[in-house]
């Protein structure tokens, strides 16, 4: 008997579709809509904080939920110093864009990207055997996250031309079991918003499931302010 070299849980999966559209794409030269390239170059303001950041000899591991440190050239010269609130200019941007005064120190994580932050997320707040609702069509890793934590998507479709859910379907989803959904506006991959009231009636189920998390993601936010 073959001895299976994977686990039964990580055979579930394939290669990552946009990944796969994109090494093909660059194999026949083809124009790629597949993955979300920014099409404007990296702010000069990034490149010269990175460039100082070298130069400065910032390479000491972080505080694990998001910090920047700088370590002496000597142990012996001086402690590592802090260099700046990272977390506190978030919790200003937070405050400035949505109104809401959040803790730097125990509201705000930084992960490397929101695929970490998703997996991190789901893995720390879901159980085996809990449900995840899900709106289909959808990023290809939320439904693979609930199944890594051992949970049980529960997808609600979204349907054309305008991807509206049926309601009845959205509430027929949630249960004793209900734990999360994970909702992002603009939602990925369709652009679909939200509507005010689609959002009011996800937040009444929120209330009748006082167990449930609501995961939301804001990646699509600002990626788009400088798009042409």
């Amino acid at each position: 008997m073959q001895r299976q070299k994977i686990s039964a849980k990580a055979g579930q999966f394939t290669e990552s579709v946009i990944r796969e559209m994109t090494r093909v794409a660059l194999q026949y030269g083809a124009v790629n809509l597949a993955q979300g390239f920014p099409d404007f170059p990296c702010p000069l303001e990034l490149k010269q904080a990175a460039y100082q950041a070298i130069e400065a000899d910032v390479n000491q591991y972080a505080i694990t939920w998001g910090d920047v440190w700088r370590q002496a050239a000597s142990l012996r010269e001086a402690p590592p110093t802090r260099l700046r609130p990272f977390r506190h200019a978030i919790a200003n941007k937070v405050r400035w864009y949505l109104g809401l005064d959040i803790d730097p120190e125990t509201q705000i994580t930084v992960t490397c990207g929101s695929t970490e932050a998703m997996a991190s997320v789901m893995l720390a707040t879901v159980d085996p055997g809990d449900e995840v609702i899900v709106f289909e069509p959808y990023y290809e890793n939320y439904g693979p996250d609930a199944i890594l934590a051992g949970a049980i998507p529960r997808y609600v479709t979204l349907h054309p031309p305008h991807w509206t859910f049926d309601e009845a379907q959205l509430r027929q989803a949630f249960n004793a079991n209900t734990k999360a959904i994970i909702i992002n506006t603009p939602h990925n991959p369709t652009g679909k918003v939200f509507t005010r009231e689609e959002l009011t009636l996800i937040t009444e189920l929120f209330n009748i499931n006082l167990k449930m998390l609501s995961l939301g993601i804001d990646l699509l936010k600002t990626i788009t302010l400088f798009s042409s």
